[in-house]
This record gives C-alpha cells, sequence and structure tokens, in this order.
C-alpha cells in the first residue's frame, strides 16, 4: 500500500493504494506515437488546521483551492506513476510546499481522496457505472474527527445510513436507493448529538451523489463546527 506524508501546516493528500503501477497507452492519432490514458482525481478536504492548497503535475497546475469543507473539481492526469508536487493555494508550481508525491494511478478511473487531520488520507474509487433504473446512488463520507460516527436519515423517518465511522474506509461504501426527494439529517454520534440538515435534495433517477461530513460535533471556540454537504458527483467544480 502506498502512504503519504503528512506536513505541518499543509495537508499532503494525493496518494492512492490498490491500484496498478504501469502506464497504460493506446493509439496515438492516425496510427501515430501512443497516447497515456487518463484518469480523475479529486480531494475532499476534511484537516480543518490545513490550509487551502493547489496541486501540480509536471510543473501546472492540475487540483486548485482544496479548501476545508469542500470537495475539489475532478481533474484529469495521466494513468500511471505521476508526480504530484503540492503548492499554497493560488501560489506557483515553483515554490513547492512539504515533499513530492509519487502516486500509482489506474487508468479511466475516478478517485475520491479524502484529507485528514494528522491521519493518512483515504483514496476513494467512485463508482461511475450505471445506476439500476428508478435509482440514485449515494454514499457518506465522514470527515468529523470527534464524531465518532454519523447516521444520515430522512426527516420523514427513513434511515439512509447507520454508524458511519471517522477514518473508515470500508464505511464509505455506496448505496442505492429509490431516487426522489429527501430531507436530509446528519447527526453525529458522539457529544450533544447536535444533527445538521442539508434539507430537501432531490436525488435524481441515475444520478452519483457524495454526503462529505466534516468540522467536530460541540466545537471549542476555535473549532469549525459539524457541517455536511452534498455533491452530485457528474457536475465539475468545487463545492
Amino acid at each position: 500500500m502506498n502512504k503519504c506524508t503528512f506536513v505541518p501546516g499543509l495537508m499532503v493528500v494525493i496518494s492512492l493504494a490498490g491500484v496498478g503501477c504501469a502506464i497504460n497507452v493506446g493509439p496515438g492519432p492516425s496510427g501515430g506515437e501512443p497516447t497515456p490514458s487518463t484518469t480523475s482525481v479529486r480531494v475532499a478536504h476534511a484537516a480543518a488546521e490545513t490550509p487551502a492548497f493547489d496541486v501540480c503535475v509536471a510543473g501546472e497546475v492540475v487540483l486548485e483551492n482544496a479548501r476545508f469543507g469542500r470537495i475539489t473539481r475532478y481533474s484529469e492526469t495521466q494513468a500511471g506513476v505521476v508526480l504530484f508536487q503540492v503548492i499554497d493555494a493560488g501560489g506557483d508550481c515553483d515554490d513547492i510546499v512539504g515533499e513530492d508525491i509519487t502516486v500509482n494511478l489506474a487508468s479511466n478511473r475516478a478517485y475520491t481522496v479524502v484529507a485528514l487531520e494528522d491521519e493518512d488520507p483515504i483514496p476513494l474509487l467512485d463508482d461511475t457505472s450505471p445506476v439500476r433504473d428508478g435509482r440514485a446512488r449515494i454514499r457518506i463520507i465522514n470527515g468529523s474527527r470527534n464524531s465518532l460516527a454519523v447516521d444520515v436519515t430522512d426527516e420523514g423517518g427513513f434511515q439512509l445510513f447507520d454508524d458511519v465511522r471517522y477514518n473508515e474506509e470500508d464505511d464509505y461504501a455506496y448505496s442505492e436507493i429509490p431516487a426522489g426527494t429527501y430531507d436530509l439529517v446528519v447527526t453525529p454520534l458522539a457529544g450533544t448529538r447536535t444533527p445538521v440538515s442539508l434539507g430537501e435534495q432531490e436525488l435524481a433517477e441515475g444520478h452519483v451523489y457524495t454526503v462529505f461530513v466534516f468540522g467536530f460535533a460541540d466545537p471549542e471556540d476555535d473549532e469549525e463546527p459539524f457541517d455536511a454537504i452534498i455533491v452530485d458527483d457528474g457536475n465539475a467544480g468545487t463545492w
């Protein structure tokens, strides 16, 4: 398994495990030189004490403005062995912060890498396969380190997920549910168990969603509060 490195003041987050190391290539235009295949990566930033950052590959910014409580857009990059370098958000690729990271990326995949405080990041393979008719696909990523676990329910009483633990990759599997409108509520299972509401959400047929949980349950004055966002994984952009 490939590990990543935590650098004080900056979370170096992009390190993927369990994927192939070889660079896969296909025919180039008009049968010319082979063209390396690509893959897609994004970052879910749950490290409250880590400032926003960009990621460079070969001297160009490929991931921009990874900031706490948000998920970046997907970036397409070459599959295989790739060198990532981290810079301060808005900085220059010559001004590297921390250590370089070499990653192994399988081709034609999509990944979300979850940045955690003082923990190895979690690389998650995003399920972009077709969704069954009449269904939406959804998962929960719990980046709230003092929540212990979270439940996700609909205000009408339907429970979508229960006991989704912090820093537990096995808990972040997708589930397919009937497409429709849900009033989603996320509740930490620690402290006073004060929930947050995501409001009325239309989970459309055939779409894939991620609920991203972050912050601190019962925060101290200087801590980021417990919160959550939901993103449609088919839409580009930073949420």
